[in-house]
């Protein structure tokens, strides 16, 4: 990484931070910035403080492929940084480490002394997690946790806080440093997002709501929205509210809804890609290269790219995905809220009646 100098809340969230982990020696503590402020940059420069302090390893931790390499690519170099990922192909243990959880979850026997654990994207750090860290902590008894996310609370729609999780969850002991969006869009520091009502809204009449996760029971959800007669009127829609932007993302219900809706847009002539989990990773790294240098208008996705996807040029999200979790809602907006030089705004078409549910996006807390 070459040097990068910190935002004033960027620094701010280091200080506090690095505050309160001296004065609170037993805490697990969450620092709390909005998706494209710029998380990686504090993991980075947490990760220089704390190297001059700790007398084990540093690692950070987080579940997506993507992230990792972020991650990493941020750190100084002078730190020798180690990445530990299956899907990067890289099992490096220095003395900072970036990792991804499945890769290293059964590996705890492969760890040095462990001085700190920061894991990004902490709200989904719930299976596995625990276990992982009371493992490590019967090598390194005295190992810090702390966490980083934009949305401190689970995925459920009752949106509870992860520092307020049940005794048999809970991983952290509350926040110590946040930034709210309000502020970074008042400063200048996020793309500010325009609204749009289509014409239209997808019908979710029936569909009822997981009691397991409080969202929609995903089989129904995806029964209700995935016909044909909705797919093409979307594309339609889409293609004529978006025809003056250049990066559109569309989010949907699941693997087959993804597919069609792709179909559909292609029928109309447009340039529409999709990225599925199952998607192989040299295809996916292809297609997100051609998206971001603007030979593909459409990405269009369901839950793969909902976390740790950055491509600045995003102006436009179609949300095809009903939701009734405000974790979902945020992660799915802030993919067009990065700045960049060729746009001003973001332009979001809801056609699932969320936007309408949830408020303005700055308002959602857990």
């Amino acid at each position: 990484m070459t040097n990068i100098t910190l935002r004033p809340y960027q620094q701010r969230l280091v200080d506090l931070t690095i505050s309160h982990l001296h004065d609170y020696p037993d805490s697990a503590p969450i620092v709390v910035a909005p998706t494209a402020s710029g998380k990686s940059v504090v993991v980075a420069e947490l990760c220089a403080r704390l190297a001059k302090v700790a007398s084990g390893m540093i690692l950070v931790l987080t579940h997506r492929r993507e992230l990792v390499g972020q991650n990493a690519a941020k750190l100084p170099a002078h730190l020798n940084v180690g990445i530990y990922s299956a899907g990067l192909g890289k099992k490096q243990l220095h003395r900072v480490t970036v990792a991804g959880f499945q890769s290293l979850r059964k590996k705890t026997d492969k760890l040095p002394m462990v001085s700190f654990i920061l894991i990004d994207e902490c709200q989904y750090a719930l299976t596995g997690y625990r276990e992982f860290i009371a493992e490590v902590r019967k090598r390194s008894p005295a190992v810090r946790v702390l966490g980083l996310t934009a949305t401190p609370y689970d995925g459920s729609a009752n949106r509870t806080a992860l520092h307020l999780m049940p005794l048999d969850k809970a991983i952290f002991t509350g926040i110590c440093a946040e930034v709210s969006m309000g502020e970074l869009l008042r400063d200048g520091y996020l793309c500010p997002l325009t609204p749009y009502r289509p014409d239209f809204k997808l019908n979710t009449e029936g569909v009822q709501i997981d009691n397991r996760t409080g969202d929609f029971a995903v089989g129904q959800l995806q029964a209700a929205v995935d016909t044909d007669d909705q797919n093409v009127q979307a594309a339609m829609s889409m293609q004529s509210i978006f025809a003056e932007r250049q990066a559109v993302m569309v989010f949907c219900t699941g693997a087959s809804h993804t597919a069609h809706v792709r179909n559909a847009l292609r029928a109309l002539g447009e340039t529409a890609e999709m990225i599925l989990g199952t998607t192989p990773p040299a295809e996916r790294d292809n297609i997100i290269a051609r998206f971001k240098t603007g030979k593909v208008k459409w990405l269009v996705a369901c839950e793969v790219l909902l976390v740790g996807f950055d491509a600045p040029i995003v102006d436009g999200i179609a949300n095809l995905r009903p939701t009734k979790s405000g974790l979902v809602w945020v992660q799915l907006l802030g993919r067009a809220m990065r700045l960049h030089s060729d746009k001003t705004d973001a332009l979001i078409a809801d056609f699932t009646g969320t936007s309408d549910e949830m408020g303005p996006i700055d308002e959602i807390e857990g």
